[in-house]
């Protein structure tokens, strides 16, 4: 994965643009709301945080949730443009665009597929990195408390956010990303070290 630099401004005002212009195709379906929330993370990551490898990771994962937005709305979705999960996720959202029911889906595919990814090339601690759970979960809140007329977004809002059930599956998810990492991290030190 190429180095990126420090997250500007500019990465996050790409989501805020790609929502806005969503907004204005499909109205405030899922896909608009998964958008919102990673743009309130980069944002609040960015504000909250001055470490240069979380700005980094962050970076990486705005881009790679923009760039999976733009892979399925231009019709590239080869392996390497979209995993398995995400044509599973989207094709949920193809049948039923306004079920919130489909950002679980979402977010198992950009947590387990595309978080790792973003991590692996970055040195952030195991701190840092269960540090912006807080984070996700107060976007996650504060973007569907706007569509709280949805019953999806009550849905998906009661079993994620108003439960430690919902928190302590979200963070099983993010501890299956962090593991994934540090088991590549590993190979890669075996293989150098000991010359497998």
């Amino acid at each position: 994965m190429e180095k990126a630099a420090i997250p500007a401004t500019s990465d996050c005002d790409d989501l805020q643009r790609l929502a806005d212009d969503h907004l204005v195709t499909a109205g405030d379906d899922a896909l608009f709301v998964f958008l919102r929330v990673h743009h309130c993370i980069c944002v609040s990551v960015q504000r909250t945080y001055e470490s240069a490898a979380l700005r980094r990771a962050n970076g990486f994962f705005v881009k790679r949730c923009a760039e999976i937005y733009r892979n399925f709305h231009s019709g590239r979705c080869a392996p390497h443009d979209l995993s398995d999960r995400w044509v599973t996720a989207l094709e949920a959202y193809s049948e039923n665009k306004h079920s919130y029911l489909v950002l679980v889906k979402m977010a198992k595919a950009h947590i387990l597929d595309d978080l790792p990814e973003c991590l692996y090339g970055v040195s952030i601690t195991k701190q840092e990195y269960d540090d912006v759970f807080l984070i996700i979960v107060s976007c996650l809140r504060q973007v569907l408390r706007k569509a709280a007329g949805n019953v999806a977004a009550n849905k998906i809002k009661a079993l994620l956010l108003d439960n430690a059930v919902g928190h302590v599956r979200l963070r099983l998810l993010r501890e299956r990303a962090w593991k994934k990492v540090e088991r590549r991290r590993e190979l890669a030190r075996k293989a150098v070290t000991e010359e497998i």
